[in-house]
């Protein structure tokens, strides 16, 4: 009897690893977004796009690799359903909104201005002059899933990625 139930317990945590993938994969959404410089003086980029599936809860990166306050620099955001009529929401801390009904839609203005501390440039989304780093992570809303990508940048200007662009000369 003794021997049964451990072998039980030695397939529980397999079983619930198990459980959590199937979960997460049901959960995943894909973004599609497109990100366009705006201003280089002061630095914004207009990031909008849909999210399969919709939300009702909304997140920002607030902070990564030490540098903090991220989530502040997301302005003007504007959520819309699948028709396109406007979703209220309220926001619960700096970067985090819940939604009164499920969200597909988004738009909003990202402030990239040099990090203050120069150890920060690396690891978070900037634009200074003509060049810049944008880190998707820290750019695009939260969320599990894949994330297609296309850009609208200032003459003369071109993405540098490690991803395949497709032909349409999205990044996934």
């Amino acid at each position: 009897m003794r021997q049964k139930s451990l072998r039980i317990f030695r397939r529980l945590p397999c079983a619930l690893f198990v459980l959590c993938c199937a979960s997460l994969a049901a959960s995943a959404q894909s973004l599609d977004v497109k990100i366009e410089v705006v201003s280089t003086n002061p630095a914004r980029v207009r990031v909008e796009g849909r999210r399969e599936g919709g939300a009702t809860r909304w997140a920002f990166r607030n902070s990564y690799a030490g540098a903090t306050g991220l989530a502040g620099r997301v302005e003007n955001l504007s959520l819309a359903d699948e028709q396109g009529a406007e979703v209220s929401f309220r926001q619960l801390a700096p970067g985090e909104f819940e939604v009164a009904r499920p969200a597909v839609r988004f738009a909003y203005v990202l402030k990239l201005d040099p990090p203050g501390f120069v150890t920060d440039s690396p690891h978070v989304s900037w634009l200074a002059g003509e060049y810049g780093l944008l880190m998707l992570g820290d750019v695009l809303p939260l969320q599990s899933g894949q994330a297609r990508v296309s850009f609208a940048l200032p003459a003369g200007w071109s993405p540098s990625s490690s991803e395949e662009k497709d032909s349409a000369g999205t990044f996934s």
